[in-house]
């Protein structure tokens, strides 16, 4: 039989929610990263949903709908850099 007759396999079908899942949880990390890089530049002109948004790539209205204040996108990101936990960088901002 011909290579262009040949049938071609189909890749199993994933449940809908499972979909919705695994997208989410690439949105929620991507988020995570980007609010933890703003966090760590001090000459940024400060954490809005736009600008994270514009960053991930992300409808605005989705992180508004998903992170209602900025309280709440600070949160997603961790403790922040500059209290000196593990992302801090180590000796970096410990001045010895």
């Amino acid at each position: 039989m011909p290579y262009w007759r040949q049938k071609q396999k189909q890749k199993p079908r994933r449940e809908p929610a499972e979909v919705i899942r695994e997208r989410d949880s690439r949105r929620t990390a991507a988020l995570a990263q980007c609010v933890r890089e703003l966090q760590r530049g001090n000459d940024s002109p400060g954490l809005t949903h736009s600008l994270v948004a514009e960053r991930v790539g992300v409808p605005v209205q989705y992180v508004r709908w998903k992170y209602p204040s900025v309280e709440h996108l600070l949160a997603i990101g961790g403790p922040r850099a500059e209290a000196g936990g593990p992302s801090a960088g180590g000796a970096q901002g410990s001045g010895v």
